[in-house]
């Protein structure tokens, strides 16, 4: 389990000096993906590095919704799969960090019959979905059921709703991650505690193979402007919304380039109630 003790700096570079030593697994890319892959790699008992560009949890991770979500807008488009998958990791998550997630409710008004029976049937699917979501989770983190709120109850739960044409609300729950670079960077230092090595500050330039089967990786150190040469049996792309620039230094041929997805997060004080509030626009949804 990562590391709960005070972490005095995030921007810590540490890690040794083996430009010699032969790597099982090499990691681009130090966000919460990265993060866990080192983790991982390292329990299972394999020399492991991670190289990150910036500073842990810089990008992605960090420009969140703060949410850890099963997937419910998947079923949409049935995509059952991917849900399931979602919702298992949901619960390993909430297993393995307790103190990083939150359980938080969410609200979901509903103003037609229609999305009372479109979002009923979602609502059945994921919780049949989830059915072992609180399998070993300790008790101040389970997830409970979906309920169905009046008009009345929805009220109540947040008075500043649109009151117009309202026939109730669903109301269910998923996960919040209120600090996901902490979060992130309790792996990668759980990681060195146990042998990992990790580098922030430090850019992969170039990736090749040889005969032997070995990706020799260089490496420019962002501060000091020094070169270093990594050599590793196997490379995990984590880069995110750069994952396409990393497969490029490998010579891949790329016939579809990642096109990064937009969101605006504010932070406020809090409005009208203690759960999240999910408002449908044209433009797509706001959470509230």
């Amino acid at each position: 389990m990562p590391t709960n003790k005070k972490l005095s700096s995030l921007k810590t570079r540490a890690s040794g000096n083996s430009e010699s030593s032969v790597y099982d697994l090499l990691v681009i890319g130090g966000g919460i993906t990265g993060a866990h892959v080192l983790w991982d790699s390292t329990l299972r008992g394999m020399k492991s590095i991670l190289l990150e560009k910036n500073d842990y949890a810089s990008g992605t991770s960090q420009a969140t919704s703060k949410m850890i979500h099963g997937g419910l807008r998947y079923l949409k488009n049935l995509e059952l799969g991917l849900v399931r998958e979602s919702l298992r990791e949901r619960a390993t998550l909430a297993r393995i960090t307790p103190q990083a997630v939150q359980t938080m409710g969410i609200l979901v008004p509903l103003y037609s019959n229609l999305d009372r029976i479109v979002l009923k049937f979602g609502m059945i699917l994921y919780d049949a979905l989830s059915y072992d979501r609180n399998t070993n989770i300790c008790k101040d983190r389970l997830i409970p059921r979906y309920d169905f709120l009046s008009k009345e109850q929805t009220l109540l739960e947040s008075p500043t709703i649109e009151r117009e044409k309202l026939k109730g609300a669903y109301l269910y729950y998923d996960y919040l991650n209120i600090n996901p670079e902490r979060h992130t960077c309790e792996f990668i230092f759980s990681a060195r505690e146990r042998g990992a090595e990790a580098k922030n500050y430090t850019e992969v330039v170039s990736i090749t193979r040889s005969n032997n089967s070995l990706y020799t990786i260089i490496a420019k150190d962002r501060i000091s402007g020094k070169e270093i040469v990594y050599k590793t049996r196997a490379v995990i792309n984590a880069a995110g919304p750069w994952a396409d620039f990393i497969e490029s230094l490998v010579g891949v041929e790329i016939d579809k380039h990642l096109i990064r997805s937009k969101g605006i997060h504010v932070v406020t004080r809090k409005i009208g109630g203690d759960k999240i509030l999910v408002t449908k626009k044209k433009t797509g949804h706001i959470f509230l």
